[in-house]
């Protein structure tokens, strides 16, 4: 038969990674082989090198001749292989050519090209699963050799060192938490009658099994990897058993992959991370987390500058091993200490020493020089370590004595040290600058606050003018400027309101955007908006403003402290004005972080709010009057809205600090005594430092150059060290992650706003996280949010109610713990997605999740014209219920349930469905259906709730009502659970249901309303193909009239036509079109995209483990 289902693109865990050249990288994604060249970061060729199975490894034969351009490789998974050649020209085209595709006797854990010298060819050896050899002649697929080590057990892992025959070595990990090496005793053919070839080492320390096996270039030195957590180096050149060199710690779950280099030991793990390790001493050097689990593969090119790892999430990394040299993360040695001298030698004379000198505070600064220091001890005297050819290395020295300073000192510097405040106890503010002569400026402003100066935070959007924002004992929070364009300037600019008890902990302001945003002590965020005198401040001379607050969000990080506010464009080069187009404040991005290890991320802005909209603040929404910005004369006030676009845990621990150094976001964490300074967008950690209660005892400088200076202070010395940080030339993607678990839900919307084509695609699963893609010739993640505690079973999207398409979308999502939650989606600009609503949870049994929801209908309200929705969720304590959905409200009622239970067991799927629609009114007769795991699919008329869901919501808030009695119910259309049906609405009065289930059937029956009765009758008989899949059934979608797809677990997706007239007599009515196989594993749900308005394309969408997108 001609083939209907095409694959139009997929995106799958990445299972094996391989250089053919030192640009050039083949990639195994599922059963295809792609290219990718690192230098143009692009895809340069896809194979399909298996037919089935999943690429677990690949090894590649290096041209004979420097003039052959032609790469061998070999591909294997599961029980089969692959020959292909590799063409590279001169000019960097690269071609690929599937040879010969074989199949194994036994699952195959590595493969190696060995030359055999007897036949003068190269061969291929497998490695299998019983701790078999097999050498192959890549030609014909024939075993030539095989051998049989004497330990026969089942093995995880292996690797071969050797290139000839005669040479060739096999390490085997076991499941016994052993690594065997041992040399294949080959005899002809493929005998299990095999002698069996000694063990000649066994290297016993894991204490879990062995997942990875690696040679070192030389073969003198063996890694492996294991259950245990643990990467271990072993001697291959001892005899019998023997210790390991060297046992590295550092992952948080099972290891998979591991790479011995000449300079670094490189490892891949279940935790989502990958390490690096000095070979010699083995130092921590990097670390980067590439996804939430499992990093599968992993590979260096033959110059080891460069390492690939790829990941579940599909999701490919690219890292510059050259760009590690001198990193130490974790390596307590490598800071330098500049210890204090003794009291003695600094003290001036008359004044009395301290019972216990220490240092109270110290800044990086202030001088050009990144390695200036400054010191404030206790007994009020300021020693400055500086760093200059003409002075000894490491020494303080006294900059001078200031007797208010004694026992009180808060010291604060910019990130680019150039200037130092500190706050002291009479409330002036002590300000030194650097200068190019190396002796600071020093300027001491009397009495900024009466009380004493508690925190300072610095805010700078220009070298020249640092914002300085502080706050004393007595809650008084003032913004002051200090300007450096001219003669050394000291300007209040405002001072501004707090509520009640609130207390600073870290301020920040954006004069451009038009707001200040201060963090506080017990986790809540304050926004104040800057009157437009306020922007460009000229007049110095003029009054301070004392400012009110515009809006505010109590308890946003519980009650831990917030320790960062930092301000973002919303888009680059975005318009000064306004967003409403007033002289108001404009839209930006706000990100926080607190010591809960959460950062958020906020859009702020400002909207003229309509007459009656019914909006107000929400749980993910905060309202408020702009309190300084003067509206005009005859319109309403303006409303500052803070809006939480994402979370994000950056560590179990605390969040110190978040900070932009260049283009990139960094984080400053602490967790079990160890201070991390984290790459936030590619998760690599840059400093780590085991160092008791440093979450508050450390400083940063920014030196230029791509480097920061990290100091510790201790009580009488100072720790520092330089750190190199990130661009884009040492560590980049050559493919973004989708989800590092299985997806089980998934939906699509059509947005003409993002261009011909573009559709918006929702998936969730297992994590919890719901994400956003763009579909327009690939899959592009956009968006990402995690409210959900547990698993997301489903999720829909609501069509533009009222026609109104606009900037908005609306999508509901549901799962574990019965949670049901409306968010909404907003298209302008970037892609960023908000919660909306939460629905009250009804379920009395904890372990109770929604199976499926269904949209049943959406309306405008008359009264009010609020747009609401009636939304149908089943779920597995066997419950069925209907909910209305307020959008202005931001509010979910459940208004009925199955108060009978007319299922006893848990309900798998729902459908809803309108019969006798007139073409004038669009009315008619709504059904809710729904399967079950006691096989049997129940119908429900729910005319009188549609009619009423769109009463005034207080009338609802009482106890659901029961939703009533089934109108018909069909008993054992299915074996087992109905996993999944699809109802197609035939023409007014019939609909087509079609079902499949754990019984690997497919079922189709035809339901009739009658025109009199107003019910429902069954036409005719259910019709079944029993063996529709191998196994079950887990979507069905009807795709055309008289046509449905169907997926299951089997990895095969069919096409079927359903004869309706046949369905009355004795054929099954039921005919196979098509068939495909798809390489998702595990595949739970298949939706239709939108058609293409380009090319009038329809596709199908197949989630599991993985993504694929099928033409239809």
């Amino acid at each position: 038969m001609a083939s209907l289902l095409t694959l139009r693109l997929n995106h799958l865990p990445i299972t094996a990674v391989e250089f053919i050249t030192d640009a050039v990288v083949l990639v195994g994604s599922g059963c295809s082989l792609i290219a990718y060249d690192t230098q143009t970061r692009t895809k340069v060729g896809t194979l399909a090198a298996l037919s089935y199975a999943r690429i677990h490894g690949i090894t590649c034969l290096e041209p004979n001749q420097p003039t052959d351009n032609t790469h061998h490789a070999v591909v294997f998974g599961s029980k089969a292989w692959s020959v292909v050649d590799i063409g590279v020209s001169a000019g960097g085209e690269l071609s690929m050519e599937l040879v010969h595709r074989y199949a194994a006797r036994d699952w195959i854990k590595s493969a190696h090209w060995v030359y055999d010298q007897g036949r003068d060819c190269w061969m291929v050896a497998l490695a299998l699963a019983h701790n078999r050899v097999v050498v192959c002649d890549p030609a014909s697929g024939a075993v030539v050799y095989s051998a049989q080590c004497a330990e026969h057990c089942i093995l995880y892992a292996a690797a071969f060192f050797g290139a000839t025959l005669e040479t060739l070595v096999m390490a085997s990990g076991t499941v016994f938490n052993q690594v065997l090496l041992w040399h294949p005793l080959l005899e002809s053919g493929d005998s299990d009658h095999c002698t069996d070839s000694p063990v000649t080492s066994r290297l016993c320390a894991h204490d879990g099994v062995v997942f990875g096996v690696h040679f070192s270039r030389d073969g003198a030195l063996l890694a492996s990897v294991s259950d245990d957590r643990t990467l271990r180096l072993w001697d291959t050149r001892a005899a019998g058993d023997s210790q390991p060199l060297a046992t590295l710690f550092g992952h948080q779950a099972r290891v998979w992959k591991c790479l011995v280099l000449r300079e670094y030991l490189v490892s891949a793990s279940e935790d989502g991370t990958c390490r690096v390790w000095q070979r010699e001493g083995g130092e921590a050097v990097n670390s980067w987390r590439q996804g939430r689990k499992n990093v599968w593969a992993l590979a260096a090119n033959r110059s080891e500058s460069l390492v690939v790892s790829g990941a579940a999430d599909g999701s490919i990394c690219v890292w510059a091993l050259d760009a590690m040299a001198g990193r130490r993360v974790g390596s307590t040695d490598s800071l330098a200490a500049w210890n204090v001298p003794p009291e003695a030698t600094y003290l001036p004379e008359g004044v009395a020493p301290r019972a216990a000198e220490h240092i109270r505070s110290f800044a990086m600064g202030p001088s050009a020089s990144s390695d200036d220091m400054l010191a404030i001890m206790d007994s009020g005297c300021v020693l400055r370590r500086r760093s200059a050819p003409d002075l000894d290395q490491g020494s303080w020295r006294l900059e001078f004595y200031m007797a208010e300073l004694a026992g009180y000192s808060m010291a604060c510097s910019t990130l680019d040290g150039q200037v130092t405040a500190v706050g002291m106890r009479d409330g002036s503010v002590l300000v030194l600058v650097g200068s190019e002569d190396g002796v600071p400026m020093i300027r001491q402003i009397k009495h900024v606050h009466a009380a004493s100066v508690s925190h300072l935070a610095f805010s700078s959007e220009s070298a020249l003018a640092y914002d300085l924002i502080t706050m004393d004992a007595d809650r008084r929070v003032i913004w002051s400027r200090i300007s450096l364009s001219g003669p050394f300037a000291w300007t209040v600019l405002a001072e501004f309101r707090l509520p009640g008890r609130t207390r600073m902990a870290t301020a920040a302001v954006s004069p451009r955007a038009g707001w200040l945003a201060v963090g506080s002590q017990n986790g809540g965020l304050y926004v104040f908006d800057l009157p437009a005198s306020l922007r460009h401040p000229a007049d110095s001379s003029a009054e301070v403003p004392v400012l009110d607050l515009a809006a505010h969000w109590p308890k946003i990080h519980g009650e831990y402290e917030v320790t960062s506010v930092v301000f973002e464009t919303w888009k680059p080069g975005f318009a000064v004005a306004s967003m409403d187009g007033g002289s108001g404040p404009n839209k930006c991005t706000l990100l926080t972080g607190a010591r809960d290890g959460m950062m958020l991320r906020f859009a702020l802005g400002t909207w003229r709010p309509l007459a009656d909209t019914g909006a107000g603040s929400t749980e993910h929404e905060r309202l408020g009057v702009l309190a300084n910005t003067c509206a005009a004369p005859d319109s309403a006030p303006r409303v500052a809205y803070i809006e939480r676009l994402a979370s994000e845990r950056l560590t179990p621990g605390s969040l110190c600090r978040l900070l932009h150094l260049g283009s990139r976001l960094y984080a400053m964490t602490y967790r079990r005594n160890r201070l991390v300074l984290l790459d936030v967008s590619s998760g690599t950690e840059l400093f780590s430092h085991a160092f008791a209660e440093t979450d508050r005892r450390w400083r940063l400088r920014y030196t230029g150059g791509g480097s920061v200076l990290v100091g510790l202070m201790n009580k009488l010395e100072v720790l520092h060290r330089h750190a190199p940080l990130h661009d884009e030339s040492t560590c980049y993607r050559l493919a973004e992650g989708i989800s590092s678990l299985d997806i089980r839900a998934a939906d699509s919307i059509c947005v003409p706003e993002m261009g011909c084509g573009g559709v918006l695609v929702a998936v969730a699963g297992e994590d919890g996280v719901l994400r956003l893609l763009v579909y327009g010739g690939g899959l592009r993640p956009v968006a990402q949010a995690r409210r959900h505690t547990s698993v997301i079973r489903c999720v829909r999207f609501l069509s533009p109610v009222g026609g109104q398409e606009g900037r908005f979308r609306f999508l509901v999502t549901a799962g574990a713990g019965c949670e049901l939650r409306c968010w909404r989606v907003d298209t302008e600009d970037a892609v960023s997605v908000l919660e909306w609503a939460v629905a009250p949870c009804f379920a009395n049994d904890t372990e109770a999740r929604i199976m499926d929801l269904v949209i049943v209908d959406q309306e405008i309200e008359a009264q009010t014209g609020h747009p609401v929705v009636l939304i149908a969720t089943a779920a597995s304590d066997a419950s069925v219920r209907l909910w209305r959905l307020d959008l202005a409200r931001h509010e979910f009622v459940c208004i009925a349930q199955d108060a009978q239970h007319v299922h006893n067991s848990c309900v798998l799927s729902l459908s809803a469905f309108r019969m006798g629609c007139s073409a004038d009114s669009g009315q008619g007769q709504s059904f809710l259906a729904s399967g079950a795991t006691d096989g049997r699919l129940v119908f429900w008329d729910i005319a009188r709730h549609v009619a009423e869901y769109c009463a005034a919501t207080e009338d609802l808030r009482a106890a659901p009502v029961d939703i009533g009695p089934p109108a018909i119910i069909i008993n054992d259309i299915h074996q087992s659970g109905v996993n999944s049906f699809d109802v197609q609405v035939v023409d007014g009065m019939r609909v087509l249901v079609a079902s499949g289930g754990d019984d690997n059937a497919l079922a189709v029956c035809e339901l009739e309303r009658d025109a009199n009765l107003g019910v429902l009758v069954l036409r005719g008989q259910v019709r079944r193909c029993e063996s529709a899949h191998a196994s079950s059934v887990q979507q069905v979608v009807f795709t055309g009239p008289n046509t449905v797809c169907t997926v299951a677990t089997d990895q095969r997706l069919a096409r079927w036509n359903i004869g309706v007239n046949a369905l009355d007599d004795d054929t099954s009515g039921i005919a196979m079109v098509d068939m495909a196989f798809t390489q998702v594993a595990d595949p739970s749900v298949m939706v239709m995209l939108p058609k293409d308005p380009c090319t009038g394309n329809a596709c199908l969408l197949v989630v599991g483990i993985g993504v694929e997108i099928f033409d239809i």
